[in-house]
């Protein structure tokens, strides 16, 4: 009878030991799956790849804006010309979030022949299509790095797209306007920019 209790004593003991591990182990399995996932939501919420936000050309022919043989003229002249350059920044995603984008210039080489104005030279005026200044006149030298505008994009759902509008408006600043006295028609000056996009700000 004594080894009988033995036994059933140890074959007791035995299963308490397994059934103490496989708990165990299920304690570590499930605390380390809950890490890696934590970890996994954390970088996948604060990621926005280049996919999930997008630059159109609305109204323009191309992407580059060309300023060539213009004259001078004055920020209230330059701010209601006709011509302007119509673009969207549009982004999507799939989670309730904010977006930032920046909004850049990137000079380009003036075309053969022609002699590339000075960053001094071009100002810039931007609004949106309520016509809500965004970026009143500026000269593009006073830009830190060509940097244009920062926006952001909130998202409130996660299927919203959120879109904003916006006119570009560029011209040769009226500091140039002495200058300008002695242009000829053989005087060929050009700036030639675009607009890039990134995300983030």
């Amino acid at each position: 009878m004594d080894e009988l209790n033995k036994k059933v004593n140890n074959r007791n003991n035995i299963m308490r030991v397994l059934l103490s591990v496989v708990i165990l182990l299920l304690l570590i399995t499930g605390i380390s799956l809950a890490a890696y996932n934590w970890r996994f939501n954390g970088t996948l919420t604060n990621q926005i790849s280049a996919a999930d936000i997008e630059l159109d050309f609305l109204e323009s022919q191309d992407n580059i804006i060309n300023i060539t043989n213009a004259l001078p003229m004055a920020d209230e002249e330059g701010k209601y010309q006709h011509e302007t350059f119509d673009f969207a920044v549009t982004s999507k995603t799939t989670k309730n979030t904010s977006i930032g984008y920046t909004l850049s210039i990137e000079k380009l080489v003036a075309d053969t022949g022609y002699t590339l104005l000075n960053d001094g030279d071009i100002k810039v005026y931007l609004e949106d299509y309520a016509g809500n200044i965004v970026v009143a006149p500026t000269l593009i030298s006073s830009l830190s790095n060509y940097q244009l505008y920062h926006g952001t994009h909130n998202h409130s759902s996660s299927t919203e797209t959120v879109q904003s509008k916006f006119k570009l408006r560029a011209w040769i600043d009226e500091s140039k306007t002495n200058d300008a006295k002695s242009w000829t028609t053989d005087t060929k000056l050009q700036y030639k920019f675009k607009i890039n996009l990134s995300a983030g700000e």
